[in-house]
C-alpha cells in the first residue's frame, strides 16, 4: 500500500509541471481546488470548468498586481517549511486573495497553509506544521 502511494505521488510531481505549463505558467495560480468565490451562483460545474475559471481569476489578479506569482510563494514556503507543496487554491475571502497550500512532509502527515496571495504572509495553518530547523 505505501509503495502504492509513494508512485502515485511520483506520478503526480512529475505531471505537476506539465499540468502548469497547459495553464499558461507554473506562476499563473493553476489550483487544484474548485472556484470558493462565492461570487458564481449555487450550482458547480465541472472540476475542469472550475478550474480554468479559478486559473482565469489568478492571471487577472497577478496581471492587475493583487497577488504574488504563485511559483514565488511555493518557493518561500518550502524553503520555510518541512515537506512539499502537492496542492494549490486560490480564494478571495473577505476582499484578500489567498492561497491555502497543503505540503507532504517526510513524515507523510500532510498539512495546511493559508498564504495571503499578495504579501506571503502565513495566515493560518492546519495539521501538524513543521518548519525546517526543528521548529
Amino acid at each position: 500500500m505505501r509503495n502504492l502511494l509513494v508512485l502515485f505521488l511520483l506520478l503526480l510531481f512529475a505531471a505537476a509541471p506539465a499540468h502548469a505549463d497547459s495553464h499558461g505558467g507554473g506562476d499563473s495560480g493553476g489550483n487544484s481546488g474548485g472556484n470558493s468565490d462565492g461570487g458564481s451562483g449555487g450550482e458547480r460545474g465541472s472540476h475542469e470548468s472550475d478550474s480554468r475559471e479559478d486559473g482565469a481569476r489568478a492571471r487577472a489578479a497577478l496581471r492587475a498586481g493583487e497577488i504574488r506569482p504563485l511559483a514565488e510563494l511555493m518557493a518561500m514556503v518550502e524553503a520555510r517549511y518541512a515537506g512539499r507543496v502537492i496542492a494549490t487554491h486560490l480564494e478571495r475571502d473577505h476582499g484578500r486573495w489567498t492561497y491555502e497550500l497543503r505540503l507532504l512532509p517526510p513524515s507523510g502527515r500532510m498539512f495546511e497553509l493559508r498564504v495571503d496571495a499578495a504579501t506571503g504572509k502565513v495566515v493560518s495553518t492546519r495539521g501538524p506544521v513543521r518548519e525546517r530547523g526543528g521548529g
